[in-house]
């Protein structure tokens, strides 16, 4: 019964609207004058229809769903803006906070990504799904004691996330200066996912950190024979191939 009272009134309204404005338009001949209604009338009916249906869920999960489409084709910007846009509709969407976070991930942007995390979590998404996320985004964040503080013990997780597990507890360890602990971790990755990059990269430098030219020579090269696009690994054998002059 609101509803449709709602309707009444802004129908009503638009018939006085019209034989005002067709008064106006006959008092000064103007020959354009249906369009002129047109263009006031427009904004006024497109507002009341907003302020009577209210945000549209459909539009909100469409936009998510687009969002999803670029992050897998990996386009970050496009999926961030299209997070934002669902978001400001729907503020307290988790899905929509929760992929924002890992976009933001993808990103590098460690401090944008755990601030999307905490906001999932008072949202009501179980912390199990955000735990390795807001590991990762600490150590972005440089916060490599918190990383592992927060990561715990990695026995407890499923079987399908230890690997990443320990791949970010070599790289937490690796920030910290740990390079054994670092280098025994990335090994025990690659040992059971030989097409780990990070962990190839991951060992490549904790040999540069080691000061040992060599094997972190070695290390890049076995790294670029897999993935020849790697920009870290490009980067360091150049600077290492510089620094004995061989390039």
């Amino acid at each position: 019964m609101i509803l449709r009272s709602t309707w009444q009134n802004l129908f009503k309204g638009m018939i006085r609207i019209t034989k005002t404005s067709d008064l106006i338009c006959r008092a000064e001949a103007r020959p354009l004058r249906r369009l002129r209604i047109a263009a006031v009338l427009h904004p006024l009916v497109l507002a009341a229809i907003l302020a009577v249906a209210g945000p549209s869920s459909g539009l909100a999960a469409d936009s998510l769903e687009a969002a999803r489409a670029y992050a897998e084709s990996d386009d970050y910007r496009a999926a961030i803006i299209e997070l934002k846009s669902t978001l400001q509709n729907k503020p307290d969407d988790r899905d929509a906070r929760l992929l924002l976070g890992r976009v933001y991930l993808q990103r590098k942007n460690g401090a944008a990504a755990a601030d999307a995390f905490v906001q999932a979590l008072d949202l009501g998404v179980e912390p199990a799904l955000v735990r390795l996320d807001l590991v990762e985004a600490r150590i972005l964040q440089g916060q490599y004691r918190e990383a592992l503080d927060r990561l715990g013990p990695i026995t407890e997780l499923p079987p399908t996330e230890r690997a990443r597990a320990v791949l970010l507890r070599g790289e937490a360890h690796l920030g910290l200066g740990d390079y054994e602990r670092a280098a025994g971790d990335f090994k025990l990755v690659l040992a059971q996912e030989a097409g780990q990059e990070r962990a190839a990269l991951g060992l490549v430098w904790v040999a540069v950190k080691q000061g040992r030219r060599d094997r972190a020579l070695a290390a890049a090269e076995a790294l670029l024979a897999r993935w020849p696009q790697n920009l870290d690994g490009l980067l360091i054998r150049a600077t290492l191939l510089g620094e004995k002059g061989d390039l």
